[in-house]
């Protein structure tokens, strides 16, 4: 019987995943480390506190910034009061790309992102086994042959759970640093969790920046993250169709977030930067009757997401297409939920555009018909008067085309022309007379149109010299 011969799957070269991952040299691409933190802090105080309300309740996650603005000193740590590091939970932390973080929508990569902005990373955690407390701390460093180097330390903090600290930032990150912004730090952290305020759980968040007043992120965007509308949209991604949840929510116009925008979530986590929707809504803002200025932030899911969400949970994997088909169909969501603001915005494009017509009456012609509000409605809701007056010339242009050609088509036929010019001119109004004319005169077919009129009745006759008369008072030059 020949022997079975087999071999055991090398671990991954993490350092050369890591380095194929690019960060933004932003601040969301600073504070990533911390931002995976706070959710692997979350995944353990829901283990620990097992029902979602308690854990709602009870749960901490304290984010402690020290000489947050010098680069060669500052330290963030990230504690939790979770379930903390204990026997399986250590074992999925030893293994890339874990099953167990994967059941949570996680990656398992975020403890390495870390190394793309700090050089040291330190994890203390008390744990419960089998009814006794234990501590397990170690310093984490990929660089080394053997990535754990284990430390007496202790957390501190009663009862279990986990903490993590970062220091040692790399020099490419310290111009950042030195500039960073309290408010925008705690902004950063807030929006990246805005899918758990709009639909899921969140734990109490407290950041503390040195001896300042500490800032709590629940109360301090609970009141603004709030979903106001939700559904579902239906996209083809890899030819086939795919179900995608949406949710909505109204926000005060803020640097942060100063146009309406599209937010792809991931594993409960915004991924990506923000798509914006200003250009298909018509605006990049819309007025309350307060008359305060807000946005609507659309937060987009669904389990094509999750399967396409790259290791480094920087971006998830979609054609332009796609997500050119989520904008436009999210936009329309927005504009059937704000349509009192939509109106409002035809309103202001209708004024304008009547305001433009005043200077520019010959262009009359190029509404075919269509009262202004008519046409403007059919147009996009990002036209400004230039584009309306672009638009309208071109119109009329054909418009005018079409009634030269229907005239000299008239003068072709001896037998029914009479009868012809009679019908053209009948729907000619008052308005439009004088841009006809004004064409009639000074385009290249005046022979032919001149030709045409000197065939009509007399009756004819009044009609389009009145027309020629209207014309040489506007002492247009020809084209």
């Amino acid at each position: 019987m020949d022997k079975v011969v087999t071999d055991t799957l090398l671990k991954p070269d993490m350092l050369a995943v890591l380095s194929r991952t690019h960060l933004q040299t932003t601040l969301h691409g600073f504070l990533l480390p911390i931002l995976e933190a706070i959710s692997n802090a979350m995944h353990g105080i829901e283990e620990a506190f097992v029902d979602r309300a308690n854990a709602e309740k009870n749960g901490v996650v304290t984010v402690e910034f020290k000489d947050w603005t010098n680069p060669n000193k500052i330290a963030v740590t990230v504690s939790d009061n979770g379930a903390g590091l204990n026997e399986d939970n250590y074992r999925s932390f030893k293994t890339p790309f874990s099953g167990h973080k994967l059941s949570q929508k996680g990656r398992g990569f975020g403890r390495f992102i870390a190394f793309k902005v700090f050089e040291r990373v330190l994890y203390r955690s008390r744990f419960s086994l089998q009814a006794h407390s234990e501590i397990r701390s170690f310093r984490f460093d990929i660089t080394k042959k053997d990535e754990f180097t284990m430390l007496n330390d202790e957390p501190d903090f009663e009862g279990s759970g986990l903490m993590v600290t970062y220091d040692q930032p790399l020099a490419k990150w310290h111009p950042l640093i030195a500039a960073l912004d309290r408010d925008d730090i705690a902004n950063e952290i807030g929006a990246h969790f805005l899918p758990y305020f709009l639909y899921r759980w969140l734990p109490q968040i407290i950041i503390h920046f040195d001896n300042g007043a500490p800032i709590d992120i629940r109360s301090r965007f609970q009141n603004t993250f709030k979903q106001f509308a939700k559904g579902t949209i239906i996209v083809e991604i890899d030819n086939a169709p795919e179900e995608l949840s949406y949710s909505l929510a109204k926000l005060p116009r803020t640097q942060q977030f100063k146009n309406h925008c599209l937010l792809l979530s991931a594993a409960d986590r915004i991924v990506g930067s923000p798509r914006d929707l200003s250009n298909k809504i018509g605006n990049q803002f819309f007025v309350g009757e307060d008359g305060e200025k807000y946005v609507v932030i659309a937060v987009v899911r669904g389990d094509p997401f999750e399967s396409r969400l790259n290791d480094s949970r920087t971006g998830i994997n979609l054609s332009p297409r796609v997500v050119e088909d989520i904008v436009s169909q999210i936009s329309e969501m927005i504009q059937a939920e704000e349509h009192s603001q939509i109106d409002k915005i035809k309103t202001e494009q209708s004024a304008d555009l009547m305001e433009a017509l005043k200077e520019n009456p010959i262009l009359k012609l190029g509404l075919r018909g269509k009262t202004v509000s008519d046409y403007v409605s059919a147009k996009p809701r990002n036209w400004k008067p230039e584009q309306f007056i672009s638009d309208l010339a071109i119109e009329r242009y054909r418009a005018t085309a079409d009634l030269t050609k229907q005239i000299v088509a008239a003068s072709n036929n001896e037998e029914n022309y009479q009868a012809t010019i009679k019908q053209i001119v009948a729907k000619i109004d008052a308005g439009k007379k004088e841009t006809l004319a004004e064409y009639v005169i000074h385009r290249k077919h005046i022979i032919a149109l001149v030709e045409a009129a000197s065939r009509a009745t007399a009756s004819m006759r009044p009609k389009m010299q009145s027309m020629i008369s209207c014309s040489a008072a506007f002492r247009i030059v020809p084209t």
